[in-house]
């Protein structure tokens, strides 16, 4: 499964990759590696601001969380 501009050093784009310690996103521009909870905490957490922000109850907050968790 690949990610759009996910990577949070360089903004590049991710992959999922498997070893014998288990599974883990990397960047396929800089190879930062970051683990596979992380990942989808940061892509449910952008869903649901993207959802909010469509309905019109971006409050400053939800801004501001969505500013930290995509840079």
């Amino acid at each position: 499964m690949m990610h759009f501009k996910l990577c949070l050093r360089c903004n590049g784009d991710v992959i999922l990759k498997q070893d014998t310690y288990g599974s883990f996103y990397q960047c396929l521009h800089c190879g930062n590696i970051m683990e596979l909870d992380f990942v989808h905490t940061l892509v449910k957490a952008n869903e649901e601001l993207l959802e909010n922000a469509n309905q019109g109850t971006a409050s400053s907050d939800l801004v501001n969380s969505k500013e930290m968790i995509l840079h």
